[in-house]
């Protein structure tokens, strides 16, 4: 038996940040509690809110970025996390 290639590992993580996973149960209750937090950030506000409220109950959630990030780890392996522009994203969040 093969082992799996990084890429084929990720493709499914991948899919559901692209195409989106439905708001329900656990994350259709969370939301509303994390709301505060998210909602300090434009970049989170975009990702999980409908206007002013959290994403509801029925709601799809899309994690774009997330899924370009995982797209060049797929690509490029651990050098696109730790070089590059998502290792400069990720040093301007923490400052």
């Amino acid at each position: 038996m093969t082992q799996p290639v990084l890429a084929d590992l990720i493709a499914p993580a991948e899919t559901l940040a692209r195409e989106g996973i439905l708001v329900e149960s656990g994350l259709a209750d969370s939301l509303p509690r994390a709301g505060g937090l998210l909602g300090q950030w434009p970049s989170s506000r975009k990702v999980f809110f409908a206007g002013d409220a959290p994403l509801p109950r029925g709601a799809t959630l899309v994690q774009s970025d997330l899924a370009d990030t995982l797209r060049a780890i797929a690509e490029r392996g651990d050098a696109a996390f730790y070089e590059g522009e998502i290792a400069k994203r990720i040093a301007a969040a923490v400052r």
